[in-house]
């Protein structure tokens, strides 16, 4: 098909009542007032609409997790002691934490601190600083 006749189709089209356009053109995806559907057209609509199942597995999962927790018993004696910890096993802990933490304040304000790899590698990098 030519252009110029593509073109001629297209204004045909453009000149048919709005409704015979319609007809002829509409797909079930295109949206059309609800009472131009027939009864076939919905139930078949509504069939492709269903939900395949993933909502099902989702609702599904969801009791498991919920009846495996419910079924888990909790020993409170138990945990209530592992609560209150041991006042030298917190002191080690923090202080742990607070040599990691002064560590990385070091780095940060002096950069030849541990930069280098190994002896070799510390060399070379004195030796850079002393060309400089």
């Amino acid at each position: 098909m030519s252009r110029l006749e593509k073109l001629k189709e297209k204004r045909r089209e453009g000149q048919k009542p709005q409704q015979e356009r319609k007809s002829v053109k509409t797909t079930p995806s295109e949206p059309r007032s609800h009472m131009d559907y027939t009864i076939e057209e919905t139930e078949n609509w509504h069939k492709k609409q269903r939900v395949d199942g993933s909502e099902n597995v989702d609702k599904l999962a969801e009791s498991t997790y919920y009846k495996d927790i419910s079924a888990i018993k909790v020993d409170l004696q138990a945990y209530r002691e592992g609560k209150a910890a041991d006042p030298t096993e917190l002191t080690t802990i923090l202080a742990a934490n607070t040599e990691r933490k002064t560590k990385r304040k070091r780095h940060a304000k002096d950069a030849d601190a541990d930069s280098y790899i190994n002896e070799k590698n510390k060399q070379f990098n004195m030796k850079l600083n002393r060309q400089k």
